[in-house]
């Protein structure tokens, strides 16, 4: 599902009420040149919605157009389940473990032969990639619930202190 690049699946990871990292949305980041050295939508890669619980992708697309099979290779990409699916979702979530400050990471993850190997993590997780492929306001799903729980609660203080150890969920009554 490359033409040469590595292909990295890039996973939103959120702290959830109760302050631990939660797998929101994902998508799988592929190049389309032959020269392309990254596989970033934004230098002119695509990207196709990865199903959380099943590591199923969707259509790949850049905004203006679909394909089901990858444009260089014609591998088929609508319907193919990623290898290891739960291993990368469990890495993200370890590697969020380290950085409890951060309400959301975009965690870039490889799936090689021995395993996921974790790239890069983004304080800016692109979620325009994510808006993209997701089919719905992306305020609507859960990352949105989630942005809105943190929202309502960043101001108070027992809470503030709770985003850097949790230990029970926060009392909202």
């Amino acid at each position: 599902l490359s033409s040469g690049a590595l292909s990295t699946a890039r996973v939103i990871t959120c702290l959830d009420e109760n302050g631990r990292p939660e797998a929101t949305n994902a998508l799988f980041k592929m190049s389309v040149r032959p020269e392309a050295v990254v596989d970033n939508y934004h230098a002119g890669g695509i990207v196709a919605k990865v199903d959380i619980p099943s590591g199923t992708l969707d259509a790949a697309t850049t905004g203006r157009r679909v394909w089901q099979n990858h444009p260089a290779s014609g591998a088929p990409i609508e319907g193919f389940t990623l290898p290891m699916w739960q291993d990368v979702l469990d890495l993200a979530r370890r590697a969020h473990d380290l950085f409890p400050d951060q309400f959301t990471v975009g965690w870039d993850i490889a799936i090689l032969d021995d395993g996921p190997m974790l790239i890069e993590g983004n304080k800016g997780p692109g979620l325009d990639s994510i808006q993209m492929t997701l089919g719905e306001p992306l305020g609507s799903a859960r990352f949105g619930e989630l942005l809105a729980f943190h929202l309502e609660h960043a101001l108070d203080p027992a809470y503030r202190g709770r985003v850097e150890s949790p230990t029970e969920p926060l009392n909202d009554t």
